[in-house]
């Protein structure tokens, strides 16, 4: 049988302080919505509470995953081979992502690409993002997972918007209740 990828989403940084939470957000919204594939056939440990196991140190000024020190310390302490990260723009009303998968051992991009979004657009892209992980990761979807990963009826802006505007508060909240917020904000 052929081994699942290990796979982390890490965090989308940004210069702009007014885009913080967006950021953090959308790396959330990332890691649920690439988690929550029927017979998901990745290896994603929880970097976020593992990363103090793997000697990194979280502050916001030094994000979990963002430098290739970090990536070797996933690798070691989880054998995460690979990392989902990028950066976080906007001008006007567009929303730039600029997302990378990262080789945790060598920290060379194996794969990047960026995607503009209105508000409107953002759920598209992110569901575009997250099948765009698994084709560059060599993870073959069937039907019915590719179906699930796609369906847009999943994931609204007025749901990323809710969830954005109460981060904060989100971020004490135990992580199952946070997943389950996005799933009743559809």
């Amino acid at each position: 049988s052929v081994t699942a990828p290990s796979f982390a989403v890490g965090d989308f940084l940004t210069d702009d302080d007014a885009l913080r939470d967006w950021s953090f957000s959308i790396g959330d919204i990332l890691r649920w919505r690439i988690q929550y594939v029927p017979n998901v056939k990745l290896t994603m440990p929880s970097a976020y509470f593992t990363a103090l196991d793997a000697g990194v140190d979280r502050d916001e000024f030094d994000p979990v995953m963002a430098t290739p020190e970090h990536f070797e310390g996933l690798r070691k302490a989880m054998g995460i081979e690979t990392v989902l990260t990028g950066t976080l723009a906007r001008n006007g009303e567009e929303f730039t992502i600029d997302a990378a998968l990262v080789d945790s051992e060598s920290g060379e991009q194996r794969a990047a690409r960026s995607w503009h979004a209105t508000l409107e657009q953002l759920p598209a892209a992110l569901i575009e993002i997250s099948g765009w992980v698994y084709d560059e990761l060599g993870v073959e979807l069937h039907t019915a997972e590719r179906a699930y990963l796609e369906d847009e009826s999943t994931l609204t802006s007025a749901a990323v918007t809710a969830y954005v505007e109460n981060y904060d508060d989100l971020n004490l909240t135990d992580l199952v209740v946070r997943q389950d917020l996005l799933v009743t904000l559809r």
